[in-house]
């Protein structure tokens, strides 16, 4: 997880000076073909050594999910920022809690490598 954490900070500032250099779009959906395609290298990772650097990885790509701070900023008037940043944000506080709470029984049905493969979803 700690990993996972220290790829996604490091990926916020590539990601940012990618998205800057080549725009936002292809950056973001990179980023995604990226955490997705780690999610499921995870599922069948053959050690602990790969398993931590495809989480690596996995944390690089969803470093690109932050470009949308930047498209609401671009695409939507003052007074339209505020409501779509608070729905950003709730979204983003409630899903990893949402993935606490129903990963523990995923995982003890499937195991935590068919987890991977939702995550992957």
């Amino acid at each position: 997880l700690c990993v996972n954490f220290v790829a996604k900070a490091i990926g916020q500032i590539i990601m940012g000076l990618l998205a800057e250099r080549w725009g936002r779009q292809p950056v973001f959906f990179l980023g995604s073909a990226l955490y997705s395609v780690c999610a499921l290298g995870c599922s069948s990772a053959p050690s602990v050594t790969w398993l931590l650097l495809l989480r690596a990885c996995q944390g690089f790509g969803e470093a690109s999910g932050d470009i949308s701070v930047a498209v609401i900023r671009d695409i939507l008037a003052p007074s339209e920022r505020f409501r779509m940043n608070s729905t950003r944000w709730f979204v983003r506080f409630l899903v990893p809690a949402a993935v606490c709470s129903l990963g523990g029984p995923i995982v003890s049905r499937l195991g935590w490598r068919d987890f991977m493969v939702v995550l992957a979803a």
